[in-house]
Order: structure tokens, then sequence, then C-alpha cells
């Protein structure tokens, strides 16, 4: 008689064997894990159809309702020019959320080349690489972001391009000193002992026993886009140039909601 082998543990097999599925369940039954994954999800689906979403243009002004509160017209009011707050954040989420996401992937991609490289050939390319990621460590990284910006010239991509460039250092200081560990493994030294080369090596069977300490570190930089903006803003007015209408986050648009106060200046 012939074992026959129900569907059921196919899929369950299939699922433990495949890592992106076993992480989804992971998350999904820890419960801050899943209302954190529900609150990013709800962000992302409200910057890609912001369009559709918005009832106003965030460019559109109304000087006769300048400075208005939360209304069923406005629902979270509008700002000092009478723009639409509720428009402009559901916008302004698209730049922060593509600043975040596009500068960590980048940071991320460097420094796992480079922490890999650094930590399984060790000698002389690990000592290389690490006074490099040690040169950039010792700039902070406000006053490294606006040098770079300031030499790139202004505007949104040079600013991400010079956050992914100085993000790189931890995601490759970590992927080091995991490679460090997993290149002494019983089945790395067999893959070695049976000729299989070092780049399919990283790739094939070292790169997937480190991805659990990557993702918790590239929850960072992705959580700073206001930060980066912040610097945008900050070395564009030092450049003396404004950034474009399309590049107004929801950091810029908050500063506009508030209404101006000034002061009298008192006779002697």
């Amino acid at each position: 008689m012939t074992d026959t082998i129900q569907p059921a543990a196919i899929g369950a097999s299939s699922a433990s064997r495949n890592p992106a599925l076993a992480l989804l369940r992971a998350v999904l039954r820890h419960r801050l894990s899943s209302v954190g994954l529900t609150i990013i999800a709800v962000l992302c689906v409200l910057a890609v159809f912001a369009p559709v979403l918005a009832p106003y243009s965030p460019y559109d002004q109304d000087l006769y309702r300048v400075l208005t509160p939360p209304s069923t017209v406005h629902w979270l009011g509008t700002d000092n020019l009478g723009r639409d707050l509720f428009s402009r954040l559901l916008y302004g989420a698209r730049v922060s959320l593509f600043v975040g996401i596009v500068s960590s992937l980048v940071s991320a991609m460097l420094g796992v080349l480079m922490g890999l490289f650094a930590g399984f050939r060790g000698g002389v390319t690990d000592a290389i690489i690490m006074r490099i990621t040690d040169a950039f460590l010792c700039f902070p990284p406000l006053i490294f972001i606006l040098s770079m910006s300031a030499a790139l010239g202004p505007g949104l991509h040079n600013v991400m391009l010079s956050f992914a460039l100085f993000g790189w250092t931890g995601f490759a200081r970590i992927t080091r000193g995991q490679v460090l560990q997993a290149r002494e493994l019983p089945f790395i030294e067999a893959a070695r002992s049976i000729g299989v080369p070092p780049l399919r090596i990283m790739i094939r069977h070292i790169l997937p026993n480190i991805v659990a300490p990557l993702l918790s570190r590239s929850r960072l930089p992705s959580a700073s886009p206001f930060w980066s903006k912040a610097a945008c803003r900050s070395s564009v007015s030092a450049c003396s140039r404004p950034l474009q209408a399309g590049e107004r986050s929801c950091g810029s648009a908050s500063p506009t909601s508030r209404p101006r106060r000034y002061s009298r200046s008192r006779r002697a």
C-alpha cells in the first residue's frame, strides 16, 4: 500500500520552509506587532490612495477660510493660507514614507553588502571596511546630512542620498557581527569543504540566517522621515532655494496650521 499525503500537511510543510510566511505568522501571533503592522498598512494605503481620498487639492487656497477649526467641511481645519490640512497630510504622508522607505532600503543594501564581505573575508578587508565605518560614525548625523546636502545641492533626492550614505554604518556593524558567528557553524564549514564558492555561501547560507537582527535594525532609520525632512528644510534654507511644492511632507504642513503671534514692542 502506498501512503497518501494530505494536502494540509503539504501546505504546512511548505509554509514552514518559507521564511516569509513563517515571519508573517510570527508577527500576527504577537499582539503589539499585529497592531503596529495594521497601523503601517493603513498609513501606506492612505498615502498611496491620497489623490482619491483627499477631499481637496493640497495646493488650493481659500483666503476666506484661514486657520479655521475642524468642521464637517474641513475635517482637520485649514492652515494660514486656507488650504485643507487633511488633504495636505495625506499628500505629505507620501513624501514622508517615500523618504523613510527608500533611505532605509539603500542603507540596508549597502550596509549588508559591506558587512558580509567584512565578516566573511576577515583580515585586511575587515580592517579596512571597519575603519571606513568608524570614520563615518565620527560625524554627527545632522551635520553629516547638512554637509552632504550642501555639497550635492538642495532637493529631496539629495537629502535621501545623504541620509542613506550615513545610515549604512549600523547595518554594516550588525551584519559583520552576525557573520562572524555564522561562518563558524558546521554547515558553513561543510559547504567550504565541498568547494562551494564564497559568494554562494554568503548569499545562500549566511544571509538567510542573519535576517532577524537586520529586520530589527531596519525599523530605526525608516522611523525618522520627519527628522530627515527637517534636515532637508534646514539645508535648503541655508542654500536660499525652496523645496518644490510636491516635496512637502507632514512635518511641513503642521507649522502652517498654527496662528502666528506677534508681540508689540514697548516704547521706552
